[in-house]
């Protein structure tokens, strides 16, 4: 390979341009890919794909502690909190960093979303897409983007949660790590489905909702082939979570230890009213969205008039700032009445549907709960 030697020119010509992509794909792909021993057993042995798997949970876990420690950072020198204080869960927020901090956090956003988009005009493919329509290949960098994007929503009080994020970013690592072992098309879409179900295990610590979220989700099928993976990826990340942050469980619920029969019925009630209140923060979603794009206001500028909505609202209840996980653990164990728990719901599902309708990134998991 003398393109590589000191000193040394590119061959002239066609054919010499040829050999020197060839050379650069040879080094590309040594730094690229696994060595062939490793990727020749995680093709001829599934318990190797396993091993892959619980790495591909490891590095979720790390990447959920890192983003939720870098959101926290970021309330914490944006709103003046104190050490052990979150945001949702405050009583009062000052008035002037409540409309200020969403506000220009928005405008920031907007400004960076339109360079972006100018520069870099590439539509991100999520985990879902990716397993449905290109075999599990993602773009780490795109991705990267994403999380970006997303902890700065969070971090600047945008009324969305970071689980979109965590599963993006999972699901990447898994998509390049799988590539690096050139393991099979079905495989691949499998380890990606393990990327999502660490994440989401590590976001709500609790393995099986990390599981059924990358069975129902992602992977799209229930098989004993997929069991293990996906299982190992979800314990292995929850591990990393609660290695590194203590693993405090999310939320202190008193289950009694016997229902009676006809207690169900109002259980599935519930259950109905509950699908209904998603659906319809969903289509909330899909209206500002609308209304925005009818607006015709420039789309850097959306953020941030979303922003100052949510700021409006902080000023009623900081619980619809961020996403919302302290506000919740508060309003389980407060004595709110009827009128309070009905004024925080509608509070927060229109901030929430504000917050992504005008171009804040993020989901709306704890929006929903």
């Amino acid at each position: 390979m003398s393109l590589f030697r000191t000193g040394a020119l590119p061959p002239a010509g066609t054919a010499g341009k040829a050999r020197a992509r060839r050379d650069r794909r040879a080094v590309f792909d040594a730094v690229a890919h696994a060595p062939q021993a490793l990727r020749a057993m995680v093709r001829a042995d599934e318990i190797w794909l396993v091993i892959l798997a619980a790495v591909v949970g490891l590095g979720a876990g790390l990447v959920v502690v890192a983003m939720s420690e870098t959101a926290q950072f970021m309330h914490r020198a944006l709103y003046g909190l104190g050490a052990g204080e979150f945001l949702s869960a405050q009583v009062k927020v000052m008035t002037w960093r409540a409309l200020a901090v969403p506000t220009f956090g928005g405008l920031a956003l907007g400004a960076a979303g339109w360079a972006l988009a100018r520069w870099w005009p590439r539509r991100t493919v999520d985990p879902i897409e990716a397993n449905a329509l290109y075999g599990g290949r993602m773009s780490l960098l795109d991705s990267l983007v994403v999380v970006g994007q997303t902890v700065w929503s969070n971090g600047v009080g945008a009324s969305v949660g970071l689980e979109a994020g965590y599963a993006q970013i999972g699901s990447a690592m898994a998509s390049r790590l799988g590539r690096a072992f050139r393991v099979r098309r079905n495989d691949l879409r499998l380890l990606v489905g393990c990327g999502a179900a660490g994440a989401i295990a590590a976001a709500f610590n609790a393995p099986l909702t990390g599981a059924f979220y990358a069975f129902e989700l992602v992977i799209g099928t229930y098989s004993l082939a997929s069991l293990a993976p996906v299982v190992m990826a979800a314990i292995s990340a929850v591990s990393v979570m609660r290695i590194l942050t203590g693993g405090e469980a999310g939320f202190d619920i008193r289950v009694p230890t016997v229902i009676e029969t006809v207690d169900y019925v109002p259980i599935l009630a519930l259950g109905m009213v509950c699908a209904l209140g998603g659906i319809a923060l969903m289509r909330g979603v899909t209206l500002v969205e609308e209304l925005f794009r009818r607006s015709r206001l420039p789309v850097w500028l959306r953020p941030g008039i979303g922003g100052l909505a949510v700021g409006l609202m902080a000023l009623a209840t900081p619980a619809v700032l961020s996403s919302g996980h302290s506000a919740l653990r508060v309003a389980l164990d407060a004595p709110y009445g009827l009128q309070q728990v009905t004024l925080l719901i509608v509070l927060k599902a229109v901030a929430s549907a504000i917050s992504i309708g005008c171009g804040f990134r993020g989901g709306l998991f704890f929006a929903s709960l």
